[in-house]
C-alpha cells in the first residue's frame, strides 16, 4: 500500500451510498422531518497543502512544504454534500424547512455507517426546491453542504500515565496533540519549583517542558490548545518546550511525572 493511499492525501470524490444511519449533530435526519433524498453522500477531497520551488540548474521542483512528525503535508478542509427532501403537505414541509433552517451557519458535525469518528464544520443550507401537484406543494428538495475539517474525529481516549516509560497504542491514523493532567501534593508552603516533561521516546526533539511551585494544584497542560495552566490560571512554557504531538500506532511516551493523559483520535480518509 502506497503512503498516499494510508494518508488519503490524494485527489479523489466518493460518492457512498448512505441510509437512516446517517447522523447530523447525532441525530438521524427524521428528528428534521427530512429524509435522505437519493441515499448518497459526496465526500470532497482534502487537499494538502504543499510548496514547490523552481531552482535553476535543478531538475524538478524543490518541495518546501510544511509536514508533521510523520513526513503527511498538512491538509485543507473538505467539502461535504448531500441532498435532503421534505414530503407531506405544506404545513409539514414547511416545518422542515424552518428545522433544517435552524442549523444554517452553525457548526455541525456528521456521521454514518461504521466510520470511526464524525466530521465537524459549518453547515450551510442551500435553496429549496419545491414540486407541485397542481397548486398543492407535495416535497421540496435542498442540498446540504457541511464545510469540514479535513479529519474523522474520534471519541476522547483517556490514558494513564506513570513516571519512566509507558507503551501505549494511539488510536487514529494521523498524529494529535494531548492534554496532561494531574495534581501535586507536596507542601504549598515550600518554595521549591517542580519540573515535568513528557515526550515519545522517538521523537526526543518534541519535548513537553513545564515548571510550577511546589503544592500548587491543578496542573493542565492543553498541547492542542497551547495552554499550560496552574491552579486555573495560564502560565508560560520554556523556549525550550514544544508542545507534544503524538502519531498514530505504537509509541513510548516518557514521563518525570505521573499524570492523565487524554487525546482525541483523528482520521484522514
Amino acid at each position: 500500500m502506497d503512503v498516499s493511499d494510508y494518508t488519503g492525501l490524494t485527489n479523489r470524490t466518493e460518492r457512498w451510498a448512505v441510509t437512516g444511519d446517517l447522523l447530523l449533530n447525532g441525530r438521524t435526519l427524521d428528528h428534521y422531518f427530512v429524509d435522505s433524498a437519493d441515499g448518497w453522500i459526496t465526500v470532497g477531497a482534502a487537499e494538502p497543502a504543499t510548496t514547490y520551488k523552481t531552482v535553476p540548474g535543478r531538475a524538478g521542483a524543490l518541495d518546501l512544504s510544511l509536514v508533521d512528525m510523520t513526513g503527511a503535508a498538512f491538509p485543507g478542509n473538505r467539502t461535504i454534500s448531500f441532498e435532503v427532501v421534505a414530503s407531506g403537505d405544506d404545513m409539514e414541509i414547511t416545518e422542515a424547512k424552518l428545522a433544517v433552517g435552524a442549523l444554517a451557519g452553525k457548526q455541525a458535525t456528521l456521521q454514518w455507517r461504521t466510520l470511526p469518528g464524525h466530521f465537524a464544520g459549518r453547515l450551510t443550507v442551500g435553496a429549496w426546491t419545491d414540486t407541485h401537484v397542481g397548486r398543492r406543494a407535495v416535497q421540496s428538495t435542498c442540498t446540504l453542504t457541511l464545510t469540514a475539517s479535513p479529519y474523522l474525529v474520534g471519541a476522547t481516549e483517556v490514558v494513564d500515565l506513570y513516571a519512566g516509560e509507558n507503551p501505549r497504542t494511539i488510536k487514529g491514523n494521523s498524529v494529535t496533540r494531548p492534554t496532561f493532567s494531574w495534581t501535586d501534593t507536596d507542601d504549598p508552603d515550600s518554595d521549591i519549583t517542580k519540573n515535568a516533561s513528557f515526550y515519545v521516546n522517538t521523537y526526543p526533539q518534541l519535548k513537553l517542558e513545564v515548571s510550577w511551585k511546589c503544592g500548587q494544584t491543578p496542573l493542565l497542560a492543553d498541547c492542542a490548545n497551547r495552554r499550560w495552566t496552574v491552579e486555573g490560571h495560564q502560565s508560560v512554557l520554556p523556549l525550550s518546550s514544544s508542545w507534544l504531538p503524538l502519531p498514530p500506532g505504537d509509541v513510548v511516551i516518557c514521563a518525570s511525572q505521573a499524570a492523565t493523559m487524554t487525546y482525541v483520535p483523528y482520521w484522514l480518509i
